[in-house]
C-alpha cells in the first residue's frame, strides 16, 4: 500500500525548502517503510509575494505582521475570479496532485 503525503507551506514568508527538514525527518523516522510513501510538497507564494513585496516596500511595514495576515487576504481578494490569486494557488496545487498521482503505481 502506497500512502501520499502532501506538504503546503503555511502563512508568512515561506522559502522553497519549506518542506526539506519535515521530509527528512519523516523519511529518518520511517526508515524501510519510507518506500511506500509519495512524498510531494506545494509551494504557491510566488503567487503571493510578488505583490506583497512591493506593497511592503512601499509602505515600509513590518514584514511579520503583514506577511501572515495578508496571505489569507491575497487568497480571499477576487476569489470568485479565474486569474485571482486563490485559483492560481489551487491551479500550484492541483498540478502537484497531478504529478503526484501520475507517478503512483
Amino acid at each position: 500500500m502506497t500512502v501520499a503525503l502532501l506538504a503546503i507551506h503555511g502563512m508568512g514568508n515561506t522559502q522553497k525548502e519549506f518542506a526539506d527538514e519535515f521530509k527528512s525527518a519523516i523519511r529518518k523516522r520511517l526508515g524501510q517503510k519510507w518506500q511506500n510513501v509519495h512524498f510531494e510538497s506545494v509551494y504557491y507564494q510566488p503567487v503571493l509575494q510578488g505583490c506583497q513585496k512591493e506593497v511592503f516596500d512601499r509602505m515600509g511595514l513590518r514584514q511579520f505582521l503583514l506577511y501572515g495576515f495578508s496571505d489569507a487576504a491575497s487568497l480571499e481578494f477576487k476569489k470568485q475570479e479565474a486569474a485571482g490569486p486563490y485559483f492560481q494557488a489551487q491551479d500550484v496545487i492541483l498540478k502537484v496532485l497531478d504529478l503526484s498521482f501520475d507517478s503512483v503505481p
